[in-house]
């Protein structure tokens, strides 16, 4: 567990006033960009062949937009990443 993710469930369990919509909206977020960093999901924001700039797939030089539930959930074409 990350220590944001501690921090927010620190702040939700001391804190009578703290929001609790805030708290799962930071938490939800914390979780997913820890996925992805782990590659534990797979995405168009960690695959290979999406250019991030122009936000398009560059998979067969098709250098189009995915529609935004490809671009959430990822596709049957997904490239890991190479961290070199």
């Amino acid at each position: 567990m990350s220590d944001t993710i501690r921090k927010h469930i620190n702040d939700a369990i001391c804190n009578r006033n703290y929001n609790r919509q805030v708290f799962i909206e930071r938490l939800g977020k914390e979780i997913a960009e820890n996925l992805l960093e782990c590659g534990l999901v797979r995405t168009c924001c960690n695959c290979d062949s999406f250019d991030d700039k122009r936000e398009v797939c560059t998979y067969n030089n098709a250098n189009i937009r995915p529609p935004a539930k490809i671009i959430a959930t990822g596709c049957e074409k997904h490239n890991d990443l190479i961290p070199f």
